[in-house]
């Protein structure tokens, strides 16, 4: 902030800033969500959890995520202890919604334990 300066130059200036590395977060968000592995996560709420964290953040810089690209990556990030849930999620047409999904691993998480 300069002395004197209005609201709204700093408001504009925080804009700025904020969207200029938009381009640059998408990117590193994109690259983030597709190296989430359930097996770096203690359970599948927390894992869950972080795509959806990553998600929001991808949303908030302008770049929607549709539901199927998460459900895609879910599939493609379960662990061999999920291969059976991963096959009928993946035969499942339409694809179920991300929070379907996540309903159904964490029920399957409950069945293992």
């Amino acid at each position: 902030m300069v002395k004197d300066s209005t609201a709204l130059q700093v408001w504009d200036c925080l804009k700025n800033i904020f969207h200029d590395n938009e381009q640059t977060r998408v990117i590193h968000l994109q690259q983030q969500i597709s190296n989430v592995r359930l097996v770096n996560f203690p359970n599948v709420s927390a894992y869950c959890q972080e795509l959806e964290n990553i998600s929001d953040q991808l949303n908030n810089v302008g770049k929607d995520i549709k539901d199927e690209h998460i459900v895609l990556q879910v599939i493609a990030s379960l662990n061999d202890a999920y291969h059976s849930i991963g096959t009928l999620l993946a035969f499942t047409k339409p694809l179920p919604s991300f929070y379907q999904a996540r309903s159904m691993l964490i029920l399957e998480e409950t069945r293992r334990q």
